[in-house]
């Protein structure tokens, strides 16, 4: 698949060779990835690394209740875990062909959603933000969509590190988990919030959405202007610990989340959600 792209900055035009996009292959590259980055430090203790008596619990016959030895069997409180996880490296070997296949393909991916842009020169002299700003702004990138700029110059690196919506990266550093995971607005909004106290009663324009973890206060008012067709006056962000749960014995915790309540401008509501509440 041949593709041209128009160089900012200059006149040329480059023509790349791209591969057809396959879900299969970048899914192994970035299942790969993902299985590298795994720390692999979770941890439980067995019945010989819990501390204890080991001395029997009660006598073995003439109680009535069933027959046990050790206080650190796995069936009781505080005691230990059967088959637990224990520390090991979830890394594994996957073809060079392949990773490098799964990059061409993730490029490829951008190129055709018209999301890859190529540069001549950013324009950076100093290293400071308010240079890349002003660059960005002038060739129309404000802020709205994540950006993942790649480029060996440490000046322009350092310049756009600042900017939440900028992930900044050397060119070895090209993955096609950061080239294929920025966010685009219409995966933002996860789900909304029905309740009558998430939405501020019958006659507010307030409006509560779970959202993607990476988005911004931006991307969750673009999401939501271009998904709903509204005004949005105000965005606040807040992150939701999860809440602990038990079942019997084994207790556990649920994923956190992230908030958003969107604020329309005055008279507006979104008519998709008010017979939700």
């Amino acid at each position: 698949m041949a593709v041209t792209i128009d160089v900012i900055g200059s006149e040329r035009k480059v023509v790349l060779d791209l591969p057809e996009v396959k879900e299969a292959v970048l899914h192994e590259v970035v299942a790969w990835q993902l299985s590298k980055r795994r720390r692999g430090t979770a941890a439980t203790k067995t019945r010989a690394e819990v501390t204890g008596s080991t001395a029997k619990i009660y006598p073995q016959k003439g109680t009535g209740r069933a027959r046990h030895g050790s206080r650190k069997a796995p069936i009781f409180v505080g005691g230990s875990k059967a088959f637990g996880p224990q520390p090991r490296d979830y890394a594994y070997t996957l073809p060079k062909r392949v990773r490098r296949l799964g990059l061409e393909m993730a490029i490829a991916a951008r190129a055709h959603e018209e999301k890859l842009t190529l540069v001549e020169a950013f324009g950076v002299q100093e290293g400071r933000t308010k240079e890349f700003v002003s660059w960005a702004k002038s060739h129309g990138f404000d802020g709205k969509e994540r950006v993942l700029l790649v480029t060996d110059d440490e000046l322009v690196r350092r310049a756009a590190r600042n900017l939440p919506w900028v992930t900044a990266l050397p060119s070895r550093g090209l993955n096609v988990y950061d080239g294929g995971g920025s966010v685009s607005p219409h995966d933002v909004l996860l789900r909304p919030v029905l309740s009558e106290k998430a939405v501020g009663g019958i006659d507010s324009s307030r409006y509560a959405f779970f959202v993607h973890p990476d988005a911004s206060r931006t991307q969750v008012k673009d999401a939501v202007e271009r998904v709903f067709n509204v005004d949005v006056l105000k965005v606040n962000v807040q992150n939701v610990r999860g809440k602990t749960k038990r079942l019997g014995k084994y207790a556990g915790r649920t994923a956190a989340r992230k908030k958003a309540l969107v604020t329309l401008a005055a008279g507006q509501r979104i008519q998709q959600l008010d017979g939700l509440t």
